[in-house]
């Protein structure tokens, strides 16, 4: 049984003066299937905010104000704190990164199948396709239909690779390339190969999925981004990489193709059915019976986890089975212990619980709900190493390897 997120696919992006090609940019991702945007401003003295405006008042985008040098992955580190649980799949992308499928299809349906292919794959990787400045000498109207030669596939930039993952599986982002995820979990590329630890893919798979990557644009453009800072290590970029990155080997309109083949698709956010109490108690009736073999939950519970800490605004019966649910996890695992992912959706839960209590509060005071407290200062008592790794992971810096807890 499949339960649905608020959000099925977001990108994440930090961004600064981008109103040349931001309209383009969000338009074309909700054709291709993404339902919403968490954008971070850093500093932007264009129009931006004006451009946005109307896709905020819609609901698809969510911006914060993000000052400061180097801010990527702290920016990154904050999507993922804050929304890991209200999206299924969430994507960290660039502004001059469009992502490509090579079918017609959403991005979030290529990404579930590629990950349905390897049980432990929590992230799907994409390579970049380097595009160059097409020869123009002035900024096009449109990004896809101006810039249209690209580098060769084996060009050594088109080994970086850019992802979507389930953000419940992830740690931190180590790269603005590649995540760190949770014990036992990893990336696979578009073939289905794992690809572990490394914002590279020299099998620069793009069969399915690809990032196109308008990197130069014109002379002029790169000029002026040149005297602004790189939002993922505060230098500045040099001339001497345009001249070395603006090839334009091939013709690739394959953006444009697919955008045409997706044009009307765009949807308002799709509304989720709730299901009734009954299809979830029994939901937990069978994973009660499998958990003993399996050893942990299956990841449709933790979707529904999440479906109901969202759904509890909407339906005050999702708060008591939410308890029914905690109770069950909590004590199952008090003698074998939670991986960490496990405890970190646990204390999440428990806090949105506890803020529905104020809306709730006659549903809530059961016997059921009294026993999970009951468990819950259990682990108060007896779980410190395990809470003090899931505080100090909420007030660490994300991008410093090495003091991640597991």
């Amino acid at each position: 049984m499949e339960f649905p997120f608020p959000i099925e696919l977001a990108i994440v992006a930090i961004i600064k003066n981008e109103g040349a090609y931001l309209r383009e940019w969000l338009d074309y991702h909700l054709a291709a299937g993404v339902e919403h945007f968490y954008l971070y401003d850093n500093e932007s003295e264009d129009n931006t905010q004006d451009i946005i405006a109307p896709y905020v008042a819609q609901g698809i985008v969510t911006c914060q104000k993000w000052p400061g040098k180097a801010q990527q992955l702290f920016a990154y580190a904050h999507a993922l704190e804050q929304y890991r649980y209200t999206c299924r799949y969430m994507a960290f992308l660039d502004l001059d990164e469009f992502i490509v499928p090579r079918v017609n299809k959403p991005i979030g349906q290529i990404v579930r199948e590629l990950l349905a292919i390897d049980k432990a794959a929590a992230g799907v990787t994409m390579n970049w396709r380097l595009f160059g400045s097409s020869g123009l000498n002035s900024p096009p109207p449109s990004v896809l239909q101006g810039f249209c030669h690209r580098a060769p596939d084996d060009f050594p930039q088109n080994k970086h690779v850019k992802i979507v993952v389930n953000p419940r599986r992830v740690r931190y982002m180590r790269t603005p390339h590649h995540a760190i995820y949770t014990y036992g979990w990893h990336a696979v590329d578009d073939a289905g190969q794992k690809i572990i630890n490394t914002p590279y893919n020299p099998g620069n798979a793009a069969k399915i999925l690809a990032v196109n990557h308008y990197f130069t644009k014109t002379k002029g453009e790169w000029l002026s981004r040149r005297s602004y800072a790189r939002a993922d290590t505060g230098q500045f970029r040099q001339l001497e990489e345009f001249y070395k990155n603006d090839r334009n080997d091939i013709y690739d309109d394959t953006a444009w193709q697919y955008l045409r083949a997706r044009q009307g698709r765009q949807a308002a956010m799709p509304i989720r059915q709730i299901p009734v109490a009954a299809e979830l108690l029994n939901h937990f009736t069978q994973e009660l019976s499998a958990y003993p073999k399996q050893g942990k939950f299956a990841e449709s519970t933790e979707d529904l986890c999440c479906f109901l800490a969202h759904s509890m605004a909407q339906q005050g019966a999702a708060a008591d089975i939410l308890c029914r649910v905690l109770s069950l996890m909590l004590s199952l695992n008090m003698k074998q212990g939670l991986v960490f992912w496990e405890f970190e959706l646990i204390m999440e839960l428990i806090a949105r619980l506890n803020e529905a209590q104020a809306t709730f509060g006659h549903e809530l005071k059961t016997d059921c709900y009294q026993g999970l407290m009951q468990i819950i200062e259990h682990f108060r008592l007896e779980g410190d190493s395990l809470q003090e790794a899931y505080f100090w992971r909420r007030t660490q810096f994300f991008h410093d390897t090495g003091k991640v807890p597991l």
